[in-house]
């Protein structure tokens, strides 16, 4: 498939642009395959992020995990 590996080229080259197309093709994915889709999507694309993409895309999930579990709606400074 000529769109995957094109996405994967960009995703490769990471920043902003790499990360928000790794973001893009998992939202098509699991809006058209669903859980099953994501899942190969990640499995594939995200070893193919640099490093400093993979751990702020794993920050973000963790983050909205973190606020939806303590019903925080913004990011709070500890004290």
């Amino acid at each position: 498939m000529a769109d995957i590996d094109d996405a994967l080229a960009i995703v490769r080259l990471g920043g902003d642009r790499g990360s928000q197309v790794f973001v893009r093709m998992a939202k098509e994915f699991y809006l058209k395959t669903g859980t099953s889709g994501l899942a190969s999507w990640v499995h594939e694309a995200f070893r193919e992020l640099p490093q400093a993409e993979q751990e702020a895309l794993v920050c973000v999930g963790l983050e909205a995990m973190i606020r939806e579990m303590t019903g925080q709606t913004k990011r709070e400074t500890p004290h």
